[in-house]
């Protein structure tokens, strides 16, 4: 018999203002951008190069990085096409995150 498992939320999403599954061609460079809210990449398959101010990030399959209010810009690294998820929603939607 199966019977439910009570889940408990840790993050709290109550508006976005984006969500995209892109797939990337090989060659795509995302020249970069500031904005005032969070922003959450998921990276479904290859790898990907992503600069958040002077830090350098590579996600590969199963990467994911939440930032807020950083410069960031982005570059696929494998030759394959690279599919990713991108969330954009304001700063109080995720302000009671519970790690």
């Amino acid at each position: 018999m199966f019977r439910p498992i009570d889940i408990e939320n840790k993050i709290e999403v109550t508006q976005f203002y984006t969500f995209h599954y892109f797939e990337f061609s090989n060659d795509y460079k995302f020249e970069g951008e500031k904005h005032g809210f969070y922003e959450l990449i998921y990276v479904d398959n290859g790898c990907v190069h992503i600069q958040l101010n002077d830090e350098s990030f590579f996600l590969v399959k199963g990467g994911i990085l939440l930032f807020w209010n950083q410069c960031h810009f982005m570059c696929l690294v494998q030759i394959t096409k690279t599919p990713l998820t991108l969330l954009s929603c304001p700063s109080i939607a995720l302000s009671r995150i519970r790690l």
